[in-house]
């Protein structure tokens, strides 16, 4: 899942506009998340041979690399935090990935929730008022789908809150601007299909009922200014 040779683009919400981000020859772009502010696009990208955070300057067009780490060690996934002053990121340091955190410009990198070499994190996202990151973890050892855990920002490494959706797997999640709501991907060898539900699983309804292809990746639209 590396999308090899992949762009990204930005694109008016009706269709126009269709403009390309700066890419690498035989790199790959993908898993862009927006600043609050617009002001940035960060993503994941394997332009200089394997999976870094990257950060894209809207004003100036230019493309900056925020972490550095070597080529055994992937780091991808990232989101902002509601502030925007720090980034939340997957780090495959050793054998699993761990969360860690950095600052907008990818300085004062910490390490924020780690599980050993058995479960893996990935998928992070921050709650709205920035008091909790949820995440999707799983086994590594054995075929095993990922769940959603909560855990307190101010308090990493302290023991994660799993959330019980009742459906076979959680990943991608996305909260809604209100908080209120979060949309997710979730399925398994039979396709994967976007609900949403309230944060604690509740209300939950799908939203997408193909039966041929995969649905994935939810975004919600932020609420107008």
């Amino acid at each position: 899942d590396t999308y090899t040779g992949s762009d990204l683009y930005i694109i008016n919400a009706d269709g126009s506009g269709l403009v390309q981000l700066p890419s690498s020859p035989g790199g790959g772009d993908f898993e862009p998340a927006w600043s609050p502010d617009g002001k940035y696009i960060a993503f994941t990208s394997v332009r200089d041979g394997y999976m870094q955070v990257y950060s894209y300057v809207i004003d100036k067009h230019d493309v900056n690399r925020l972490v550095k780490t070597n080529s055994t060690q992937p780091a991808r996934q990232p989101a902002w935090s509601p502030d925007g002053k720090q980034i939340v990121y997957a780090y495959k340091r050793v054998t699993t990935y761990e969360l860690w955190t950095m600052s907008t410009f990818g300085s004062n990198e910490k390490q924020f929730f780690a599980s050993g070499d058995v479960l893996s994190n990935h998928y992070p996202t921050w709650s709205p008022d920035g008091s909790f990151i949820l995440f999707s973890q799983h086994a590594v050892t054995e075929f095993n789908f990922p769940n959603l855990f909560s855990v307190k920002f101010d308090e990493p490494n302290s023991p994660a809150f799993q959330i019980n959706m009742g459906v076979l797997s959680v990943e991608d999640v996305d909260y809604s601007p209100g908080g209120n709501w979060i949309a997710y991907e979730s399925g398994g060898d039979r396709g994967y299909h976007v609900l949403y539900s309230t944060p604690s699983g509740a209300n939950q309804a799908r939203i997408t009922e193909d039966v041929t292809f995969d649905d994935f990746d939810p975004a919600w639209r932020p609420v107008p200014k």
